[in-house]
């Protein structure tokens, strides 16, 4: 049985040092700039490089995180730190930006690319589009149970000509919303997750409510940390190429334990000696310095009802960080915008979350280019007259959702094919790496492709990578400001869209806020129809609207 790859995290040289000493096969860090983890302590130029050499003469391999999204103007300067890595002979960059990662390729040829859990791949679909793209492993989705990541790396196999490898999370803390798709810490707090600054608005306390009920309360979207022991054999047996151990913000002494846990896990699973006392005991020492609580999350095959820390008792001290500022109105749902100083050249496009059947879309402006409708809707009953009507008097998209899981991806393809050939439409639009798949599908038929704003659009080198995969019209990020936009704008190669009003989806998650565990057990709370209105409450007057829909 081979021996998956050991790969954890190191905050600065001294971390890096003990990590070692306790069995990492590598080791992840960053520099001070373009990273996961812009809040935490990173590596100096000089420090990196004596860590690199510390590394190697131990064996151990050294990856740089340059895993957010970039601006325009940084990008000169992010592509200066791959060069000094690969210079000083880092074995892989690991990447979350599409231009960052076109740039890279074409400047530094033979480099070794990772495809961040940012990318929000999650399927085998994804991971193809990626080896197409020149990465040469995939950080795959913490939606997806350890039988789907199996599944993955098997079919990833025999589809891809290049051996793109399969890398998991095994332990450490959760995001409750899909990685890369988060934007609540941008809309409330002006600081960027996809720019290495989370300030983690899911630890706070909310109140969910449906209408005057309340149905929770305290850390109801707060996770415990993933703890991924009882499926790290079927994983092992599954080929899974690296095993990940998040944690580039804790200290030496919590690394130190979880990285012994798994070293002496791993070994023992891969020479037969596991026994079932040695693994409860391991347990125990994990669950000894986690005062999150552990979970295992979305890893485990069966129902997990268990990734929610209960209550405050668990908190931990949040230190208070400035992070980068950027403009960010709030609007009131109550209010009346009206918008002025807009060209009468530009096309408007708009996007009906949810179709009502008492609404009368018809008597919609013709001044609309396009109508985007989300996939949800296709595939709901009771609506499909008013699609009709939709698709025949306007430009209709039918829109993708955020992310596909290995599980029902052919089913949910197979679904655009029947969807397509019912409705008269115009075009897709592509909200995920897998949805390029349908590119290559319906090349020959008369089908536009827009890329959604989930694609991230932050910089021109984006739009070149998605005009050569087939793109007409692409999104701009919903993080940017508008100096920053306009920077793209002037040096892009496709038409851009700008979202300029509505009510952004902050968060995507596959945790169910109703019944309070990872997978559907199709309890309709998000299929009855009526007016009794599901919101998270925090303080007396934010409220964000939850939309509940089958998984």
């Amino acid at each position: 049985m081979q021996k998956p790859e050991l790969l954890v995290p190191a905050k600065n040289l001294e971390c890096m040092k003990k990590v070692i000493e306790h069995g990492a096969d590598s080791v992840y860090m960053g520099y001070s700039r373009f990273n996961a983890r812009m809040f935490g302590k990173n590596f100096s130029v000089s420090e990196f490089k004596d860590g690199l050499t510390y590394a190697h003469e131990r064996g151990v391999r050294v990856y740089l995180t340059l895993n957010t999204l970039i601006k325009e103007r940084e990008l000169e300067a992010a592509i200066e730190l791959a060069k000094q890595a690969i210079s000083d002979g880092v074995d892989g960059i690991l990447i979350q930006d599409l231009g960052l990662a076109l740039a890279i390729r074409k400047q530094i040829p033979g480099v070794v690319l990772h495809a961040s859990t940012q990318m929000s791949v999650a399927n085998h679909y994804g991971v193809k589009i990626l080896e197409i793209l020149g990465f040469s492993r995939a950080v795959l989705s913490r939606e997806l149970n350890s039988r789907e990541i199996i599944q993955i790396k098997q079919t990833v196999t025999h589809i891809c000509e290049n051996n793109v490898e399969i890398e998991a999370f095994i332990h450490g803390g959760l995001c409750i919303a899909y990685s890369g798709q988060c934007f609540a810490s941008s809309f409330c707090y002006s600081s960027s997750a996809n720019r290495g600054m989370c300030k983690m608005p899911c630890w706070e306390k909310y109140v969910f409510m449906e209408d005057d009920d309340i149905l929770g309360s305290d850390t109801t979207i707060r996770p415990r940390d993933l703890s991924g022991l009882n499926e790290l054999k079927v994983l092992i047996e599954g080929g899974v190429d690296c095993l990940k151990i998040q944690g580039r913000l804790r200290n030496e002494a919590y690394i130190s334990e979880v990285v012994d846990v798994y070293r002496n896990c791993i070994d023992s699973y891969t020479d037969g000696s596991m026994a079932e006392d040695y693994l409860r005991g391991y347990k125990k020492r994990l669950l000894a310095i986690s005062p999150r609580g552990l979970t295992e999350g979305n890893l485990g095959e069966k129902v997990s009802r268990d990734m929610i820390i209960k209550n405050a008792a668990h908190s931990e001290k949040i230190e208070e960080v400035s992070g980068e500022r950027c403009v960010c109105v709030e609007v009131s749902n109550r209010e009346q915008i009206k918008m002025s100083g807009i060209s009468s050249d530009k096309k408007i496009s708009v996007l009906l979350h949810r179709l009502n059947e008492g609404e009368s879309y018809l008597k919609l402006t013709q001044e609309i280019s396009r109508i985007y409708i989300p996939f949800r809707e296709f595939i709901r009953d009771g609506v499909q007259e008013i699609l009709l009507n939709i698709c025949r008097q306007f430009d209709t998209f039918l829109y993708m959702p955020p992310m596909i899981y290995e599980r029902n991806c052919e089913q949910y393809y197979t679904m655009v094919d029947e969807i397509l050939k019912r409705y008269c439409l115009k075009g897709i639009v592509l909200s995920n790496l897998s949805d390029f798949v349908l590119v290559e599908w319906y090349k020959d038929k008369d089908i536009e492709f827009i890329s959604g704003n989930h694609l991230h659009v932050m910089n021109s080198l984006v739009t070149e990578t998605l005009e050569a995969m087939g793109i007409i019209n692409a999104t701009l990020s919903l993080e940017m400001s508008f100096k920053d936009a306009m920077c793209v704008v002037q040096k892009s190669v496709l038409p851009l869209e700008q979202i300029v009003y509505g009510h952004p989806e902050l968060m995507h998650l596959k945790y169910c806020l109703h019944s309070k565990q990872n997978e559907c057990r199709d309890c309709n709370a998000c299929t009855v129809e009526g007016n009794r209105k599901k919101y998270l409450l925090k303080g007396k007057n934010n409220t964000f609207e939850i939309i509940l829909y089958p998984g």
